[in-house]
């Protein structure tokens, strides 16, 4: 035969049995078939003739063993999901390394490794029973490889929010199909990590948030299931580190306003953005599903060389309708929309504890200086539901909450809403809205929100920022520094 006869005929055998499955380190001598045609023992990996559909008992939906690897579209349409762009559009790149019966499939590894990170025992025996049903699965393992390769050695961004939901119906496998990637994607975290000279016990605490994930939905919909990778991907990339009580991701600023320095007292004064629309309380029209509409105003925002003039936020979290100017050669710019901050998390797991949270953020000062010298950052700066200035002013007040406020530079973040405290408070998922009369009163919090929405008031989230060179916890820097007109 020709040579290139030959070349081709041999490319043609080596991707027929992969397509297959036919080479017997993948098969298990002791599989059998039952008359319905499913397979027993979990495994899914036998030569059965080309177009023969059969069922999988470990993953509970049919697979068709003719089933192409190399096309994303068909390997996902076998699951019932669809195939995201970005998935579809780099498929090929993950081809040449996959390995079928990878490490991070064995059961073995993965109990060691939910040990290692101190794993609640079922949520350790739930990921244990997902790699189970995984292993042999060809379309699966191949698209949990692919989504592995995005995340750990691609270089691309992920855009995890595309990336398909399982559907119930497929068991283990695909309830728990992003907490296995995310497991599976421990080795890589744990290798940036030791690059950075990272201590070993941060890394465990940084992947915590697995864990409590699960739990949480075990508890709120009483299975195991981690539905979509969403905020983990930061955590195994490297990008996000738990410090302590609170997480910390560098990021950009992104609200609409600017923050001057004086250069000689080091107090700090934020000012709104040209032409932002407030209501008469400083909140951004847009808070509460924008349903306050009379009074409106804007914000105005003007400079010269000698000065800047604009609208003020008060610390305690709202934006004042009259105007200050700043001499240009008293006070400088220290951040603005855009400019590079680390951006704060605060973990469901836990309770706000104020000296914590004091002690974090000294960590973390001191982390990114020793691990990240690289990194330029401005501030530190979150969004967030616990930020809400109104829990001051709740009966009784939550003291931790209300004190970890305090130490924080409050601004209103523009379409700020309730959703997410009811989310949090009340276990209230998609979209639900607590009936206040039958609300349950079991906590001190929970009381104190009840009564606050019952006399017509509205709980909304909040940003804050906390500039480094300003971290003297219990001091309450901003709001000890400034002069008594701009606290009104």
């Amino acid at each position: 035969m020709p040579p290139l006869y030959l070349t081709l005929l041999r490319v043609i055998m080596l991707n027929r049995g992969h397509l297959f499955s036919t080479s017997r380190q993948h098969m298990k001598a002791k599989m059998g078939r039952t008359s319905n045609g499913v397979l027993q023992d979990g495994e899914c990996d036998l030569p059965y003739p080309a177009h023969q559909s059969l069922s999988c008992t470990s993953c509970r939906v049919p697979i068709t063993m003719t089933t192409d690897l190399r096309d994303p579209i068909a390997v996902c349409a076998a699951f019932g999901v669809n195939c995201a762009d970005i998935i579809r559009t780099t498929w090929p790149q993950s081809a040449r390394t996959f390995t079928p019966g990878a490490f991070y499939l064995k059961e073995n590894w993965v109990r060691q490794t939910c040990q290692t990170l101190r794993f609640d025992p079922g949520v350790t025996d739930a990921l244990a029973e997902a790699s189970v049903a995984t292993l042999g699965n060809l379309p699966l393992e191949r698209l949990l490889w692919h989504c592995r390769w995005h995340i750990c050695d691609s270089g691309y961004e992920p855009k995890v929010g595309e990336w398909p939901e399982f559907p119930d119906a497929m068991g283990p496998a695909g309830l728990l199909f992003y907490g296995l990637l995310t497991l599976s994607a421990y080795p890589h975290m744990l290798a940036i990590h030791a690059g950075r000279g990272i201590e070993l016990e941060d890394t465990i605490e940084s992947l915590a948030s697995l864990e409590t994930w699960i739990l949480d939905f075990k508890r709120l919909q009483g299975v195991w299931r981690f539905p979509r990778m969403g905020w983990l991907q930061h955590h195994v990339r490297g990008n996000l580190h738990k410090l302590g009580r609170l997480e910390y991701l560098p990021g950009s600023y992104y609200h609409d306003f600017r923050w001057y320095r004086h250069t000689a007292s080091g107090r700090v004064i934020a000012l709104a953005e040209d032409g932002c629309l407030f209501r008469p309380d400083g909140q951004f029209a847009s808070a509460d599903g924008g349903e306050v509409w009379d009074n409106l105003w804007k914000s105005r925002l003007t400079e010269s060389v000698e000065t800047i003039t604009g609208n003020p936020v008060s610390p305690l979290g709202h934006v004042l309708p009259r105007t200050v100017t700043l001499d240009t050669s008293e006070w400088c710019e220290v951040l603005r929309k855009g400019d590079p901050v680390v951006t704060v998390h605060i973990p469901a797991k836990g309770s706000m504890d104020y000296d914590l949270c004091g002690a974090s953020f000294l960590h973390a000062r001191d982390f990114y200086a020793k691990h990240f010298p690289d990194l330029s950052y401005r501030a530190f700066t979150c969004t967030s539901w616990l930020l809400d200035p109104q829990f001051e002013h709740l009966d009784p007040r939550p003291p931790n909450i209300a004190a970890c406020l305090a130490e924080w530079y409050l601004h209103p973040a523009e379409g700020a809403r309730d959703q997410q405290t009811w989310e949090r408070i009340f276990d209230l998922f998609g979209g639900s809205k607590p009936d206040w009369a039958n609300a349950p009163r079991d906590t001190s919090l929970r009381r104190a929100v009840i009564d606050f929405e019952l006399k017509g008031g509205h709980l909304r989230g909040s940003g804050a920022v906390i500039f480094p060179e300003d971290l003297d916890w219990g001091k309450q820097v901003y709001r000890s520094t400034f002069a008594s007109e701009i606290m009104e």
